[in-house]
């Protein structure tokens, strides 16, 4: 409406200005000024229905161009909707992907541990049993050390009893043959 008021107004103006300029062209007669209103209404008919069409145009294209607008604003809020849910999923993933990594490396570091263990166990183990071994068989050597002297005293032994017989064997054959010869022969 305002720009109704504001276009009458200037119309009121260009035809106060035309009259007065149509007043000073020296039109005289009525008929030329009716003439010369008729041409000046066609004139601004003709660009009412140009400024009508240049904003019908406008209008459809700002129509245009605000569909445009609330269709990239709708994708936009799609998108925006479908990246968030995107990003839940993929955070959510990589969370339970992070736990499950890290039960992972929790379950090899009991694993590694448990070894550990198992391994110095192990290793005590065999240590002892070297050390039982080795006394068994310090055990054994010293037995055999022992039964050596013992082999070697008995021999000693039997070799002073045998140099014993021996000697008294002697000494009684040689009596006897002292004996045999002091007896006569009959």
């Amino acid at each position: 409406m305002a720009k109704k008021t504001t276009s009458s107004k200037k119309s009121s103006k260009k035809s106060s200005n035309t009259a007065s300029s149509s007043d000073g062209m020296g039109i005289s007669s009525p008929e030329d000024k009716i003439q010369h209103l008729e041409a000046l209404v066609k004139s601004l008919e003709v660009e009412l229905a140009h400024k009508v069409k240049t904003y019908a145009s406008t209008m459809t294209e700002y129509e245009s161009t605000k569909q445009l607008l609330d269709n990239a604003m709708k994708n936009l809020e799609e998108e925006k909707k479908l990246t968030a849910s995107l990003m839940r999923d993929m955070t959510r993933q990589y969370k339970g992907m992070q736990d499950n990594l890290l039960n992972k490396i929790n379950e090899r570091e009991a694993l590694i541990q448990q070894m550990t263990d198992d391994l110095n166990t192990l290793k005590v183990e065999h240590e002892n049993q070297i050390k039982e071994k080795d006394d068994i068989i310090h055990e054994r050597e010293h037995l055999i050390e022992r039964n050596r002297e013992r082999m070697n005293e008995m021999c000693e032994q039997f070799a002073s009893m045998m140099r014993n017989i021996t000697s008294q064997l002697t000494e009684t054959v040689t009596i006897q043959r002292h004996q045999s010869d002091k007896v006569p022969m009959e």
